[in-house]
C-alpha cells in the first residue's frame, strides 16, 4: 500500500461482493460492485485478461474513482476479481505537472465517451460526458476540429491507448491554432499519452505482484 498513493486495492468474489476492501479499516459490510465494474468483471472471467473501468462514483470511496481489474482463477475456475481502485485525482495532479499553456486543452475519455481527467474545470466535468463532435471522433487517432463542452472551437489530436481503451485528447482553441505547431500538439499529446501507461502499468504491475501472495495462502489453506 504504501507504494500505491491515492490507490487501495479491493477483492470481489464470482457475484460481485466485496470482501475485501483496504479503504475500510473497521469489520463492516462491503457493498457489491458498482453495475459498470460488474459487467467488467464478467469481461476479466470471459477473456482472462485485465479490465479497465470507466470513471464510476466508487460505492465505498464515494468519489470518482477508476478501477484497473485482474481476474484470480482457483483450479481453472474463476474465483475473484482482484481490482485497484485510483482516485482520478491522481490523473489530474498529472495533467497540472505537465503545465498546459492557455488556450490549450487535454482531456482524458473513457469507454463511454465520459471525462476522466480534464486539465480545465476538471472538478466541474469529472465523470459527465464530452461534447457530441469530440464522441463523434473518440474512438479514432489523428487530428480534428471539435467543439468543447463550453462551445469553444478547438483543433485536437487524440490517441487511443491499446492498453486500457481510453482516449487521450490534446489541442488549442482554433485561434491559437496555426500550421507550424501541429508537430507540437502530435507531440503533447504523445508524452501525455506515455504518462497515462506508465501510471497504469505500474497499478497492473501492482495486481500482478498480489496474485503471488494469494496463491501461497491458498495453497497454506489446503494444507
Amino acid at each position: 500500500m504504501p507504494g500505491l498513493s491515492g490507490a487501495w486495492v479491493a477483492l470481489a468474489d464470482t457475484s460481485g461482493q466485496q470482501v475485501v476492501n483496504t479503504l475500510v479499516s473497521a469489520p463492516e459490510p462491503l457493498p457489491r460492485l458498482a453495475p459498470e465494474v460488474l459487467a467488467d468483471e464478467a469481461r476479466a472471467f470471459e477473456t482472462r485478461q485485465v479490465r479497465f473501468s470507466d470513471v464510476i462514483i466508487g460505492p465505498v470511496a464515494k468519489i470518482p474513482v477508476i478501477a484497473v481489474g485482474l481476474p484470480v482463477f482457483r483450479a481453472s475456475e474463476p474465483a475473484y476479481y482482484l481490482m485497484i481502485g485510483v482516485d482520478v485525482t491522481v490523473f489530474r495532479d498529472l495533467l497540472k505537472g505537465q503545465r498546459i499553456p492557455e488556450g490549450w486543452l487535454a482531456e482524458f475519455v473513457d469507454h463511454s465517451g465520459n471525462f476522466i481527467v480534464r486539465s480545465r474545470d476538471h472538478e466541474r466535468w469529472v465523470g459527465k460526458p464530452v461534447s457530441a463532435s469530440w464522441r463523434a471522433v473518440m474512438n479514432q487517432e489523428g487530428l480534428f476540429d471539435i467543439h468543447s463542452v463550453e462551445g469553444d472551437l478547438y483543433t485536437i489530436t487524440s490517441l487511443v491507448s491499446p492498453l486500457s481503451g481510453w482516449t487521450v485528447g490534446v489541442g488549442a482553441q482554433k485561434t491559437v491554432f496555426e500550421a507550424p505547431i501541429r508537430q507540437t500538439v502530435i507531440g503533447a499529446s504523445i508524452a501525455g499519452l506515455l504518462v497515462t501507461l506508465m501510471s497504469i502499468l505500474l497499478a497492473t504491475w501492482a495486481a500482478w505482484r498480489i496474485t503471488r501472495p494469494i496463491s501461497v495462502l491458498e495453497m497454506g489453506a489446503r494444507a
